[in-house]
């Protein structure tokens, strides 16, 4: 089948993921769905929805800006305090895994609360298997994050206002459905890979 790990279905009417629970509407994700033909099939949330994490037992709101995160119950204050290292650190290697990276950069805590689940549930995958040069390095080039992620955060002003989270109608697999029906000529399921050139 296609998709990977993108597979959607209904279940009791409602629409169920198994994979990612959404995309991000950026600039390159709507020029794909527009040239696929399916932003009638397009839904977005409504901008500014509040995205929650859960942690020792309850959900909470993940902070946007600096002055949310600082009165923010979502990290205890040394995890808040381990923050202020991050300019300090390395860059982000193109061989390291994106859990190692941001574990390094923003300590473990911070990176099991908030970073970790949600880029991980971004892309319905584990950062400890994701490679930062195949996963992350499009991410840090398109906001500016060399040695430190703190730094262009501070410059645009302490905020992050991320792309409308969106769907589709009929779920997230709608989208490599499309891209299959694009290029279905080129697409063999169900063979056998016998090498990769």
């Amino acid at each position: 089948r296609v998709g990977g790990v993108m597979k959607s279905g209904r279940a009791n009417g409602q629409v169920l993921e198994w994979g990612p629970q959404r995309g991000r509407l950026t600039a390159e994700f709507e020029a794909l769905v527009d040239e696929l033909g399916i932003r009638d099939q397009l839904i977005t949330a409504p901008p500014g929805l509040p995205l929650y994490v859960y942690r020792r037992g309850k959900l909470r709101k993940v902070p946007f800006s600096v002055p949310e995160f600082i009165t923010s119950d979502v990290l205890p204050w040394s995890a808040k305090f381990r923050l202020l290292l991050e300019p300090l650190g390395p860059p982000a290697r193109d061989d390291e895994t994106v859990a190692d990276y941001f574990t390094r950069k923003i300590g473990r805590e911070a990176y099991e609360t908030l970073v970790g689940p949600l880029y991980g549930g971004l892309y319905a995958s584990d950062p400890r298997q994701m490679i930062v040069g195949l996963s992350l390095r499009h991410v840090l080039r398109e906001f500016s994050i060399g040695r430190s992620m703190m730094v262009p955060l501070l410059k645009r002003g302490g905020s992050i206002v991320p792309p409308d989270a969106c769907s589709f109608r009929e779920g997230m697999e709608t989208l490599p459905r499309a891209l299959y029906e694009r290029h279905r000529a080129r697409i063999r399921l169900e063979s056998p890979v016998r090498g990769i050139t």
